[in-house]
Parts: C-alpha cells; sequence; structure tokens
C-alpha cells in the first residue's frame, strides 16, 4: 500500500448538526485544516433523516464541494430487502462507487445479495457491535467477546452468500465495522475484508459515550484501514484545554507517525 492510500484513512462522524449550513461547515473546517490530507469521505447518521435538508442533499452538497471525499451512509439496514433499496434509491443521483454503506450482519443474506446484484459498485460495510457497548456488558450478554461474536456471525453470512451466489471467492461486504478489540481476529479470519475502526479518542480526549475505544496509531498499526472520528475533530476537550483546532494537529501528527514508520 502506497504513503498515499495509507495517508486517506479518516472519515469525519458529521452527527448532530442542526442544519444544512452547520453539518457542512463541519466539513468545510476540517478540510482547511491539517486533517484534509488524511481525510478520504464524511460519515452521516441521524443528518440522513433530517428534514429540508438532509439525506441526499448534504451528501450531495458535501460530495460536489469535496470530490476527492466519498460519501459515507450509516443507515445500519437491518431490514427488508425493499426498505433498503428504497432508501438508497434516494441517493440514486449520486455514483454508488463513491458511497459506502452499513448494514447489519444480522439481516437477510437475501439483502447482500441485492444488493451485489443489482448495486454492483456500491461499497456495502457490516456492521455488527457497536462501540457504545462495554466489553462485560457484551460479555454479560452473550457469553462471549465481541470478536467471538462477529466470528461467528460473518462467518454464517459469508458461507450463505457464497453458497447462493455460487462463488467461493466473493465477499458479502468487502469493508467491517470493526472495533480495536476485534482487528486481530479480522486479520487471521478474515483477510479479504477492509476494517473501519470508529470509537477514536486519543489520550487527550474524554471517552464520551464511547465505551471501546482506540488511540489513532494504536488503531492504524494493529490493522485499520480507515477511522471514524467525530468528537476528537469537532470537539477537541475542552475540560483539558484542547481546542478541536489543537486535536486536528495531533491527529494529523499521529497519523504521520504511523506512515513515517510503514514507508522507512
Amino acid at each position: 500500500m502506497g504513503a498515499d492510500e495509507l495517508r486517506r484513512c479518516v472519515f469525519l462522524a458529521v452527527d448532530g448538526q442542526p442544519t444544512h449550513s452547520a453539518a457542512l461547515g463541519l466539513v468545510e473546517g476540517v478540510m482547511a485544516g491539517p486533517m484534509a490530507p488524511y481525510t478520504v469521505g464524511a460519515k452521516w447518521n441521524d443528518a440522513l433523516h433530517a428534514e429540508g435538508w438532509g439525506g441526499a442533499k448534504i451528501v450531495g452538497d458535501t460530495l460536489t464541494k469535496f470530490p476527492e471525499l466519498r460519501g459515507f451512509l450509516d443507515i445500519k439496514g437491518a431490514d427488508v430487502v425493499d426498505t433498503i433499496e428504497n432508501i438508497l434509491k434516494r441517493y440514486k443521483n449520486i455514483g454508488p462507487e463513491r458511497l459506502l454503506v452499513t448494514i447489519s450482519v444480522h439481516s437477510s443474506v437475501a439483502v447482500f445479495k441485492a444488493l451485489a446484484k443489482n448495486w454492483p459498485r456500491l461499497n456495502v460495510i457490516t456492521m455488527g457491535v457497536p462501540t457504545d457497548i462495554a466489553l462485560e456488558d457484551f460479555e454479560a450478554r452473550y457469553g462471549t467477546t465481541p470478536a467471538e461474536a462477529m466470528k461467528i456471525w460473518f462467518r454464517a453470512l459469508t458461507s450463505q452468500f457464497r453458497r447462493d451466489m455460487g462463488d467461493n471467492e466473493v465477499w458479502p461486504s468487502r469493508y467491517v465495522i470493526s472495533s480495536l478489540d476485534m482487528l486481530e481476529m479480522y486479520r487471521e479470519e478474515f483477510p479479504g475484508v477492509r476494517p473501519i475502526v470508529p470509537g477514536i479518542r486519543d489520550a487527550w480526549m474524554l471517552k464520551g459515550a464511547q465505551k471501546r475505544t482506540a488511540g489513532t496509531y494504536d488503531a492504524l498499526k494493529a490493522g485499520a484501514e480507515f477511522l471514524v472520528m467525530g468528537s476528537q475533530l469537532f470537539k477537541g476537550n475542552s475540560d483539558a484545554g484542547i481546542s478541536a483546532a489543537d486535536s486536528q494537529a495531533r491527529t494529523a501528527d499521529e497519523i504521520k507517525r504511523f506512515i513515517e514508520g510503514c514507508i522507512r
């Protein structure tokens, strides 16, 4: 992997904004600062459902203004095929090769088959255990770790998908959401998929709602191909006197440190 591929590794989590201009402004602010060379795209969740300015409008406007970026639609699809495809049709004017979309590992294999057939250029991400669930809470509920659970769930999904598609080489998705505690499992069990790690909180940040977090450098070194960052870049840590601009500069330094170690 070249230096430029290593560099473009961050998706900006643009959540919790009240207006179109506020949501777009967050992306504009980052793209004018030290994180611009390391930013690969923007991720939207609640903004996809905002009345008037959300959904296809904010995604389209952002990707038009920044043609180098990709759009991450965090819909967490877990419904029937028709429902998920109806959601995706709202974005039909945006090139599907520029879009990534999250689909629950618990969705029917029919959903993954339909996306492979009808949206072949769409980048599907399988997601399972959110990072706001603490390890001990997950183990108490399921009797195992998130990594072991996802190994079982994703293996079963992949096996059924390959059987139904008649191809032992294809994947239901090329991307997976993976917290730091899952990365080793994905590297060993599913080397054909590309891990995206959310819950990035470096040492200068407060954890907030996140329970299973990772530092920028540590996540990349452990095998993450992409990172999702929101508060770390947009808020910083006012309790420690660290502004958003300070945090962006520090985060850029962490990515640069990783890249320099890879290309020596």
